[in-house]
């Protein structure tokens, strides 16, 4: 069972950090991560924007995205790990 929850996981960081482009905006980016089901995020300021951390405690946070926003709230850059 547990199997099933670490894979379910990965997909999600996977396939959500894969449609988080250059040029989409904070908000869709919001809304796309509420759709997650066994996510958790977390934003940190920077001097230029703000960094967004995915990842998920059901895959032992071996899985993560960072995305990284501009002061105008667009995505310059999304990168899985």
């Amino acid at each position: 069972m547990i199997a099933i929850y670490w894979n379910e996981a990965r997909k999600e960081v996977v396939f959500l950090c894969g449609n988080f482009v250059q040029g989409v905006s904070e908000h869709s980016v919001g809304k796309q991560l509420d759709t997650g089901n066994l996510l958790r995020y977390r934003t940190q300021p920077t001097p230029f924007g703000k960094l967004i951390k995915v990842d998920s405690l059901y895959s032992f946070r071996l899985y993560t995205c960072t995305i990284d926003i501009d002061a105008n709230g667009i995505v310059q850059s999304a990168q899985f790990e």
